[in-house]
This record gives structure tokens, C-alpha cells and sequence, in this order.
């Protein structure tokens, strides 16, 4: 897009993630008294679950009113469903105890009357959330608060299964307090629904590095935690699991059983493709931050193809024979932490050198395998054949993928993560991710700082 088209434009939308205008002290009162519904119907469906004898579930409904203070507008989407919930468990509970009134010749109606009131209340919550001062309170639903809320429900949701359908407690909340993996989900889910904004927002590229970090500490402190303070904190109770991304595939065929993290690596391959190297893999965050040592990102040299695939056939067949001859679980642990330092001198001697992040790409076999296996996600990183190859987004590419000659071709490279840290320096519009390389952008983050959702 040309300068003079920009002109003629008409003004970009807010911002979402941008704070909202101040409230006055009449609408900040009038607000405050409009989520007394809301807020009351969620406390009373918490006690719903309280007189069940279930603690944990009503104490993480009784802090869903504190996401109120919060003035984004994911906020009333993500709530609504659990007001709409309780309305109908208050309709169901009104129906059952008047059946059962009936039944056994006792008056009902004024239980009914009461239950049926509860049930309004929080119908009329959901109706006040997007009316009037509330309206004005949370920032507009666009596409990203939409994105947010969903990340909200599908985290939540997930976990849930887990709490649910799993006997022993994964969650780790549940390994302390029995229950309290209900708190443990309606966090996660909120912390689901802020990553997202951040992630769709302007500023996403930093956000993106700050989340990864986060997310890589907290990853790493969690073995250490349980081999310091209580081996309740290893990711499977009482089992220490080396945070080593090659043991995802190696692992299972040195044991020839436990297939559970290869499975999940490869659905969340499915799902977001080679996305898994630049959001979740657990030593890419460290790899982003030595290769950002230099200004501007560099080259791998042409040996690094070559070399990765070898080192994934030798990680493979050799997890596999060392599981054939028997090797001792003490003999596998030393190979395992000999392979995890040796790609640590990688982060901390080549990566900084070169400007690239040289683990992921010439010496970690899951990076390997998720560029190659990411092709079965539908997101693309298409160039327009408008792109007239100023190289900007090059300087910022630390996965090589954007070389002078991908450009050229408008094809960006295998090693593509979908990081999209080149969207945002495209100063032209003239990168987008689209759904098998097909449609308008699906994330086109401008360098004006104006995001653009949803595949057209």
C-alpha cells in the first residue's frame, strides 16, 4: 500500500489493547451499581457448589467478579457464559425441587418464585454487560476481544476436562490443596485471554518475547522446584522429567511406551504448525534472547541443514537402539543432560555470533520436525507480489526464513516460525498470514500500530 493510498483512508480503529478513556465519577457509580447483578449471580453460583461440598469450584466462581475491575472488553464475553450457566442450573433446580414437592404434596410455588428470581437476575446481567454505562465501561468488542474470550473458555475448558476426567491430579494445585485446580483453570484462563490481546495487539512483537521468557522460566522452575522443595512440583508426581525438547521424541522410544508428549507435540503442531518453535518451545525463548545480542539478525551457514537433519536421525536411532540394549535409566539421564549442554554452548557461543537462533535451527531435531510437519497447519506467511523488496523484514527475521532470495521468489523459507515479527516491520502491508496461503490477513499488525483481524 502506497503512502498517498494511507492518506485517503478513513482513520484506523483504537487500539484494543490501548487504555481506555477515564470514566466519570457519575458513570463509575452508575457501573458499579450495574455489576451488583452480575456479581451477586456469580457469588450465589458459587454457593451453589459450596453446599455440594465442593470448595474449590465456588471459591474460583467467587473471584470471577474481580476480572470486573478490569476494563477489557473480553471481560463481559468471557463472563456471560457462566452467568447464562448459572440461570439455567437455577431454572433446572427450580423445576427439580417443584416436581419433587408435587410428588410428595407440598407447596412449591414460592421456592419456584425465588429460584425463578436468582435465574432473572443473571439473564438480566448478561443484558446489562453490553448496555448503557457498561457498554462505556469496557472498550469495544472487536475481533480481538472475541479472540481473547476464546482463549479464555478453551483453556478453561481443556483444564477442566483434565480436573475432571483424569484420576490422578495433574494439575498442580490439586497436588497441594484438593480442589483448588479450579482456582489454578480460572487463572490460567485469564492469563489465556491477556496473552492473546497482547499477542493481536500493536506491540505484539515485544509482547511476544516478554510471554515466551515468562513462559520459559516458569517452565525450567518447575523441575527445580521439585527437586529442591517437594517433588510434588515435577510435572508427573514424584518423576523428574529433563526439560529437553529432543526427549519429546526420544523419550518414548527409549522407554517403547508414553507416547503422551509426542502426541500433544504433534497436535499442537496440527493446530498452530511451526508456531510451536516461536511460542512454546521452552528453549527457544533463551535462544531469541542470545541471537538478539546482535542489532540485526544474520545468516546460517549452509552446513546447518545438513547437520540438523543428521543430529535428528541420530537422536532418533539412537533413543531407540540405547532403549534395545538397555541402557540404565542413570546411562540415558547422563546422554540426555550431555545433548541439553551441548545445546546450551550453541545458545550461549553461536547464536550471539551469528544473529540467528542457531539451536532451533542447525541443532534442535523438534525444530526440524515442526517445520516440516507445521505444513500441516492452515496458517501461511504469504508475501504480495507487490513487495518491492526493501529487506526490513530481513533484518528482523532470526529464523533465516526472509533471505534476500525468499523474497525475491515471494516465498519465505522452511525455518519460518510465524514468529510475525516481520508483519510488524513491513512498512508496505505487503506480509500476511493467511490460511493456507489464501485470503486477506488473518494477523496484519502495521507498522502504524493498527491490527487488522480475521482472514477475509
Amino acid at each position: 500500500m502506497m503512502a498517498d493510498d494511507t492518506a485517503t483512508s478513513s482513520p484506523p480503529e483504537q487500539d484494543e489493547t490501548m487504555p481506555t478513556p477515564p470514566l466519570s465519577w457519575r458513570d463509575r457509580s452508575l457501573g458499579f451499581l450495574a455489576l451488583i447483578p452480575a456479581t451477586l449471580s456469580l457469588l450465589l453460583f458459587g454457593a451453589h457448589f459450596m453446599r455440594r461440598a465442593e470448595l474449590g469450584l465456588a471459591l474460583a466462581l467467587a473471584i470471577l467478579p474481580l476480572l470486573f475491575f478490569s476494563r477489557r472488553a473480553w471481560v463481559p464475553l468471557a463472563l456471560s457464559p457462566f452467568l447464562l450457566g448459572a440461570a439455567l442450573i437455577w431454572g433446572k433446580t427450580a423445576t427439580m425441587i417443584a416436581r419433587v414437592r408435587v410428588s410428595i404434596g407440598l407447596p412449591y410455588g414460592r421456592m419456584v418464585v425465588i429460584l425463578g428470581l436468582v435465574a432473572f437476575v443473571a439473564l438480566l446481567a448478561i443484558w446489562l454487560l453490553r448496555r448503557g454505562v457498561l457498554r462505556r465501561r469496557f472498550a469495544k468488542a472487536s475481533a480481538t476481544a472475541w479472540a481473547s474470550a476464546g482463549a479464555f473458555w478453551l483453556t478453561a475448558l481443556l483444564l477442566a476436562v483434565v480436573k475432571v476426567k483424569v484420576a490422578r491430579p495433574l494439575l498442580l494445585a490439586d497436588r497441594f490443596f484438593t480442589g483448588a485446580a479450579w482456582i489454578e483453570i480460572v487463572i490460567a484462563a485469564t492469563y489465556a485471554a491477556w496473552v492473546v490481546e497482547k499477542l493481536l495487539g500493536s506491540d505484539h512483537a515485544r509482547w511476544r518475547k516478554r510471554i515466551w521468557l515468562v513462559f520459559s522460566l516458569i517452565f525450567f522452575a518447575q523441575p527445580l522446584l521439585g527437586w529442591l522443595v517437594d517433588v510434588r512440583f515435577f510435572m508427573s508426581p514424584n518423576t523428574l522429567h529433563l526439560p529437553i525438547p529432543a526427549i519429546i521424541v526420544a523419550g518414548p522410544l527409549f522407554r517403547g511406551e508414553n507416547f503422551f508428549m509426542l502426541g500433544l507435540f504433534l497436535s499442537s503442531i496440527v493446530i498452530v504448525g511451526p508456531a510451536w518453535c516461536s511460542h512454546i518451545c521452552y528453549m527457544g525463548g533463551w535462544d531469541l534472547v542470545a541471537s538478539g545480542r546482535k542489532k540485526f539478525a544474520g545468516r546460517m551457514p549452509p552446513w546447518a541443514t545438513p547437520v540438523r537433519i543428521v543430529l535428528l536421525l541420530v537422536v532418533v536411532g539412537a533413543a531407540w537402539l540405547l532403549g534395545q540394549l538397555g541402557l540404565s535409566i542413570f546411562g540415558a539421564t547422563i546422554a540426555a543432560l550431555t545433548f541439553l549442554f551441548a545445546g546450551l554452548a550453541v545458545i550461549i557461543f553461536l547464536s550471539p555470533r551469528l544473529g540467528v537462533m542457531a539451536h532451533c535451527l542447525a541443532y534442535c531435531p523438534m525444530g526440524l520436525l515442526a517445520s516440516v510437519l507445521g505444513r500441516l497447519s492452515p496458517f501461511r506467511l504469504s508475501i504480495k507480489e507487490s513487495c518491492g523488496g526493501c529487506g526490513a523484514c530481513s533484518l528482523v527475521c532470526r529464523y533465516d526464513a526472509l533471505r534476500p532470495e525468499h523474497i525475491t521468489r515471494k516465498k519465505v523459507g522452511l525455518n519460518c516460525t510465524l514468529c510475525t515479527d516481520c508483519i510488524s516491520r513491513c512498512r508496505t502491508h505487503d506480509l500476511h498470514l493467511t490460511l493456507w496461503g489464501r485470503g486477506g490477513a488473518a494477523h496484519s499488525l502495521q507498522s502504524s500500530g493498527v491490527p487488522s483481524m480475521g482472514p477475509t
